[in-house]
């Protein structure tokens, strides 16, 4: 029998082994045999944790992201249509003050016009009554025209706001001045009735425009 200086003890009938022994490794050896593919493998694990922590930021950033612009860009939205909303409030009250002006000065020129067929007729003037009564039909024609167009835009006002306390005072000037108008009561121009309207809508406008001012509006 022939012995080898190995780990490995071979037993051999003359050149061909018969059997072959090994000893087991420890865990120690085998960690370090193994070494390399261990480091390895700690390397690629490792970068794939990074990697996808990194990647969950990052989504989590572009949602975040995604949230605030879609925040950003409704509050802009909100913004554009409270200011229109402010404009057309403004326009419509305009047109209505000045349809009430126009109200007014109609049937004011149509009672001085009665006033003048009266006269006409008390001096026995045909012609000038018969003009008069003429001044007056055209002067009530256009009074009944304007006045349409005074509930018109009271009308639309109405529609821009909610039925609530901030408006209520603003509908009670503007509904007593179209009862006056209606039963012709309004003999002359009253610039209180729309002195009292134009305050009472400053009041709202302006209250209206500090909640719309003071409002953190993204750009």
């Amino acid at each position: 029998m022939r012995k080898i200086d190995s780990d490995i003890l071979i037993k051999a009938d003359s050149y061909i082994p018969i059997e072959i022994k090994s000893s087991a490794l420890s865990l120690q050896d085998a960690i370090l045999n193994n070494l390399p593919f261990i480091i390895t493998v700690c390397i690629v694990a490792f970068s794939a944790f990074v990697t996808y922590c990194i990647s969950k930021r990052n989504i989590e950033s572009q949602r975040e992201q995604s949230i605030n612009d879609r925040k950003a860009n409704h509050e802009n939205k909100v913004s554009e249509f409270r200011e229109r909303w402010l404009q057309d409030v403004r326009n419509t009250a305009s047109l209505l003050l000045s349809t009430l002006y126009v109200c007014q000065h109609h049937n004011m020129a149509r009672s001085v016009s009665m006033s003048s067929a009266t006269q006409a007729l008390q001096r026995g003037d045909q012609e000038g009554m018969n003009s008069a009564l003429k001044d007056s039909k055209e002067y009530y024609e256009l009074y009944v025209l304007e006045l349409g167009k005074f509930h018109e835009y009271s009308g639309k006002l109405k529609l821009f706001f909610n039925d609530d306390d901030a408006s209520k005072e603003l509908f009670k000037l503007i509904k007593d001045a179209g009862k006056l108008l209606k039963n012709q009561k309004i003999q002359g121009i009253n610039d209180d009735i729309s002195k009292d309207i134009t305050l009472e809508l400053q009041k709202i406008l302006k209250t209206e425009w500090e909640v719309t001012k003071n409002r953190e509006w993204s750009t």
